[in-house]
């Protein structure tokens, strides 16, 4: 549920929101509020959001943590909220793209909010953007989120919409080095039963040990009702949440009673048959399918300008190059 500094989306949108939630054949459901800084938001706002959508659900916040404090540590230990911290390392990295608007570093103060969870022994994960400075120090920024948190995770610097990445030669390269020294750590971590998760390997080795089971989407960027984002004014993307263009916008929840309704919508029908014809033309081309699931609809419009594509950069850095590297140094 994305939304921006100065608004939170309506309670009326939310209600209508839950409504479909109630009338839809949902199981295990995660709600996560993303995209911008959530909290600009104040904490009332977020206790009514899920008074209208329900306790039942799981609740997550993904936050650069710049603004918690002990009243924000106390609403997510009262409401159960699993906390993600967007942060690139030690200061000198993390502030080489991670500034505020003035350009000022943020760096202390997403430390001061992530030592003030764990003074409250609040449980978060940590995401990596994968920039060419953190590729450069890998073991630097390992360790450096290590003493914070357990479960760590990398993104790669991804086109997705009119968010162009640096990616080149260069990173290509970086990005192989990287991961090669991480997954050396990643053994030994494996190795001395280490309370520690790397995400990218632990997600690789799933799909791998799942090869073998025939299933046609296995991707759930590409799986119609996997992730479903609904933005600030209750318009419905079902795939790729970081694209927020028009292209993948659906319909909008005032229209329907259930998310099974949109699977009948016209435009969903559209694009899904390019989405399906991109994910077979992958099954059919990539020996590594098993393993990606025909990749995300919003790296190939973007990358490629086309929904019935097959690779791209994000597919060759994060499963062909990933999957190399683990193959080759798998013990």
């Amino acid at each position: 549920m994305p939304h921006n500094k100065n608004d939170g989306m309506s309670i009326q949108t939310l209600k209508k929101i839950s409504e479909v939630i109630d009338n839809s054949i949902v199981k295990d459901l995660t709600i996560n509020f993303h995209a911008g800084e959530p909290l600009m938001l104040p904490i009332d706002y977020y206790k009514k959001a899920i008074d209208v959508l329900g306790h039942r659900h799981k609740y997550v916040i993904q936050t650069n943590a710049t603004l918690i404090n002990q009243e924000w540590v106390n609403f997510f230990i009262e409401y159960n909220i699993g906390i993600g911290v967007s942060i690139d390392g030690p200061k000198e990295i993390h502030d080489a793209y991670r500034q505020s608007w003035n350009k000022k570093s943020t760096h202390a103060l997403t430390e001061r909010g992530m030592n003030l969870m764990l003074q409250n022994n609040l449980n978060f994960g940590c995401i990596t953007v994968l920039t060419k400075e953190v590729l450069k120090n890998p073991k630097k920024v390992f360790t450096y989120l290590a003493q914070y948190t357990s479960n760590i995770a990398f993104n790669i610097f991804e086109t997705v919409g009119n968010v162009k990445n640096d990616v080149d030669n260069e990173y290509n390269e970086l990005y192989k080095s990287f991961y090669i020294e991480l997954y050396e750590i990643y053994k030994k971590i494996k190795k001395n039963n280490l309370n520690i998760r790397i995400r990218e390997f632990e997600t690789l080795e799933q799909y791998i040990s799942n090869a073998n089971i025939h299933e046609i989407f296995r991707n759930q960027e590409n799986k119609p009702l996997e992730l479903v984002t609904i933005d600030l004014n209750g318009n419905i993307n079902l795939f790729t949440p970081e694209s927020a263009g028009s292209e993948f916008m659906i319909d909008n929840v005032k229209n329907i009673s259930t998310f099974n309704d949109l699977l009948f919508n016209k435009k969903f029908i559209e694009l899904y048959k390019k989405i399906f014809t991109g994910v077979k033309n992958c099954m059919n081309e990539c020996s590594l399918y098993s393993i990606c699931g025909g990749g995300a609809p919003g790296n190939k419009l973007s990358e490629n300008d086309s929904l019935t594509s097959t690779a791209t950069q994000y597919c060759n850095l994060s499963v062909k190059t990933l999957s190399d590297i683990y193959v080759k140094n798998y013990e």
